[in-house]
């Protein structure tokens, strides 16, 4: 591909992804302005912004990967292992790594950090320009408030024995409600605070479980409206109020805030001191450890904006170590291998303690030192998310048997992020790559953990690789290997199929049954999907009864439902305090309120109900365990699921649902009986309807041919069953082939979800919009395809 080519795609690309951002941003306000007037939508309303809102900060995130430059990067413990191949990729011709800071060279392993200490933050050597003020040529890119709260989360999990307190949480959200301003609060945002509640579903999900009706749905629209002060009341609930690590929260927004820019620059003398000896400053891992003692030291840095820098701000030393998200270094020197000067090299902490690293051992169990370790094993899944690597070389994983199940998860995540979206055909090498040095610690059989994380990512030759770099020779063919496959054009590949799929995700899964242009009512249309869904499907009928279940709604959590409704976030009047001293109160008799009451609990507990199960199966297809249980792709059961909330309401199995929940609500006996009665009746529909298809309650007659039990009707008794009067004569003489009735059911289930899904046309929800609402959302398609 040639140099125009090549920019000609960058520039397309950049403009889909700014239609794409500017589509989801309109997406959102049609959802919001619409849900009130659409039933249907309201369900899904919320759920649905979340994910137009995670879609859009995917786009955001590759738009800015598009415009940096590729980016290779070396992760894991060993610092000398990873040094040397740094070395080797970028150093000039007599070995040096030369960077220009004030007017200055400075060779890196000589002057700025011999040996290559860890110091719990990332590393960028880049060929591109850095400050140009002599006076602040440092550069330093720094975490968000959300990243802060992240890490300080984490590390109360290392200790934390006990879950969340739901009655105190819901008491206190309820309490801060009243503290919204009336504006949004800088610092933080939705989309920033689903990204934050992403990470803790990914490392906390027990926890999490507990939270997910009762505290994030409201922390989502609360958090961006509270001052400082008010999100540290609210996120300590993820740590339980612990008094000292809120007071650490505390401390580094307030900082945060102050700073304002998402880089700094600092003063040379934080790498190099005056007599061109290292500076034991930043780059060293006693630098957070020092945090609120004496020995912590004041720095000065320019918040950097891209319009200029502003006028200098004193901070701690030990706050900017643990603010810090990564170094990024000029290069002058001229790398041996003309690729590598378009080519950033990032070094990035591993998990644990450096194994070849002289670490101070100055109050490493320090609070501070403890929320630098937190963050060196953040660091990667930053990365990740941001789209920010292209190859990642592994140097020493893991050493700790303790530490192989986080790094192999945190490793599995960058590739899955990195290269989900590519089809398998189009991989023509992992991106994930295990470098074996002269100095690996396999070679002399120190304890290693490498071996075990490449099992748990699996996939070995196709999500992970090894390459040898032990000697000159090998070396070298590594360089050249890697020379080949960070190509501009690669990057630019993979961000393409990263943003189809998205535009697919939006346009055919999110928004597709609310448009009417779609020609998803078309019999032909209907007869495709059918078709591919039932031939999916009939390929795994031994994991039948794993997807029924996974259909249906547990137990558990409608209990919660039913004991917890979700807080309502209503606009509150501007003092926060509603009251009418002078309305006629008007009271009914105590009978009939209590049957009115308890009438309106069953009712609102059968919409919560009918809520969450439509939105969780919603969530289904993301759920990349359960697509490879199933061994299915993701479109197979984004259609399924489509349908059968389809059918849902085409069969009014809604207003059956209410129906059920409503009948006798008044109970006595034991405290739990209305709540566990109430349950299981919403269980028997939701489960009748997904195991039956509606067609139970439709007569034999009117039932579909069953495929497999010729010359009857689906959900009928098999032909190889017992009937009145042959009891005898099924004893004495058996039927020529073995019947199993599991394989009559799954095979009539079938074929009647095949025929549900062509019943469902001319159901859509999209038919109750007006010709205006229509136009609107056909607008914003056509902006997100562009």
């Amino acid at each position: 591909m040639t140099d125009t080519s090549v920019e000609q795609q960058l520039n397309q690309s950049q403009q889909r992804l700014q239609a794409v951002n500017l589509g989801i941003g309109q997406a959102i306000d049609w959802v919001d302005n619409m849900r009130h007037a659409h039933p249907r939508l309201d369900i899904e309303a919320d759920q649905l912004n979340i994910a137009l809102r995670r879609g859009r900060s995917h786009a955001q995130h590759l738009a800015r990967s598009l415009a940096n430059a590729n980016t290779l990067a070396f992760y894991g413990l060993s610092q000398q292992g990873k040094a040397g191949l740094i070395n080797a990729m970028i150093a000039d011709a007599s070995g040096r790594l030369e960077t220009l800071l004030a007017g200055k060279k400075f060779d890196y392993f000589t002057h700025i950090n011999p040996g290559n200490r860890d110091c719990g933050f990332a590393i960028r050597f880049t060929h591109q320009a850095g400050a140009a003020d002599s006076r602040w040529p440092v550069e330093l890119r720094l975490l968000s408030e959300a990243d802060i709260t992240v890490m300080i989360t984490m590390l109360w999990l290392q200790t934390a024995s006990s879950f969340p307190d739901e009655q105190h949480i819901r008491a206190q959200l309820q309490i801060l409600m009243r503290h919204r301003q009336l504006e949004p609060v800088a610092g933080l945002t939705r989309d920033e605070t689903i990204e934050l509640w992403d990470y803790l579903q990914r490392h906390d999900r027990d926890r999490q479980k507990a939270l997910r009706h009762s505290f994030w749905p409201t922390v989502i629209k609360l958090a961006p409206m509270l001052t400082i002060d008010d999100r540290a009341r609210l996120f300590s609930l993820l740590w339980q109020e612990n008094v000292e690590l809120t007071a650490l929260w505390r401390q580094l927004v307030h900082r945060r805030h102050s700073l304002g820019a998402c880089r700094v620059l600092a003063p040379l003398t934080l790498l190099v001191g005056d007599t061109w000896l290292p500076a034991d400053t930043l780059l060293t891992p006693a630098a957070a450890a020092g945090l609120n003692t004496e020995y912590d030291v004041q720095v000065q840095v320019c918040p950097r904006y891209p319009d200029g820098i502003a006028n200098p701000l004193s901070m701690s030393l030990a706050e900017l170590a643990l603010l810090t998200a990564e170094l990024t270094l000029p290069l002058c020197s001229t790398p041996q291998v003309p690729l590598f000067e378009q080519t950033d090299v990032l070094d990035i902490p591993g998990v644990g303690e450096p194994i070849d690293n002289a670490v101070e051992q100055v109050q490493m169990h320090s609070l501070g030192s403890q929320l630098l370790r937190v963050k060196r094993a953040y660091l990667l899944e930053w990365y990740a998310v941001r789209q920010q690597i292209e190859r990642l070389l592994v140097c020493c994983a893991a050493v700790q048997r303790a530490e192989v199940k986080s790094v192999s998860q945190r490793l599995d995540f960058w590739q899955k992020k990195t290269r989900g979206a590519a089809s398998p055909e189009k991989r023509q090498s992992p991106a994930l790559l295990w470098v074996i040095t002269s100095g690996d610690r396999r070679h002399s059989r120190q304890k290693n953990g490498d071996h075990a994380v490449q099992r748990q990512v699996g996939g070995p030759g196709e999500t992970w690789g090894t390459l040898l770099a032990h000697d000159t020779g090998s070396l070298q063919r590594m360089v050249d290997w890697l020379a080949t496959e960070m190509q501009h054009e690669n990057k630019l590949q993979r961000i393409d199929e990263q943003l189809k799929e998205l535009q697919r995700n939006l346009v055919d899964n999110l928004l597709a049954c609310w448009r009417s242009d779609r020609a998803i009512d078309h019999r032909h249309t209907r007869q495709h999907i059918a078709d591919t869904v039932i031939k999916a499907l009939q390929s795994r009928t031994g994991l039948h009864g794993e997807l029924l279940e996974r259909l249906q709604p547990s137990r558990e959590v409608l209990r919660e439902l039913y004991s917890s409704p979700p807080l309502p976030l209503d606009p509150l009047p501007l003092s926060g305090i509603e009251s009418d001293r002078f309305r006629e109160v008007i009271t009914p008799p105590l009978s009939e309120a209590r049957v009115h009451s308890s009438l309106n609990h069953e009712r609102q507990f059968a919409e919560r109900v009918e809520h969450y199960w439509i939105n969780y199966l919603r969530a289904l297809p993301e759920q990349d365990a359960l697509l490879a249980l199933l061994g299915i792709n993701k479109i197979t059961l984004e259609h399924l699921v489509n349908e059968l909330i389809c059918a849902f309401y085409r069969l009014n199995i809604d207003t059956l649902l209410r129906s059920k929940v409503m009948q006798n609500p008044t109970s006595h006996g034991h405290p739990n009986a209305p709540r566990d009665r109430q349950v299981a009746r919403a269980i028997a529909v939701l489960g009748d309807f997904v195991s039956w298809l509606g067609f139970l309650q439709m007569d034999e007659a009117q039932r579909p041919d069953s495929r497999i039990n010729h010359g009857k009707k689906i959900f009928t008794q098999s032909s190889g069953a017992a009937r009145e009067g042959e009891v005898f004569q099924q004893l004495t003489r058996l039927p020529a082939a073995t019947v199993s009735g599991n394989v009559y059911y799954i095979y009539d289930w079938l074929t009647g979800l095949y025929n549900l899904i062509i019943q469902n046309e001319g159901h859509t929800p999209a038919l109750t919009f007006d010709e205006v609402t229509h136009q609107q959302l056909a607008k914003i398609v056509k902006q997100m395809t562009f």
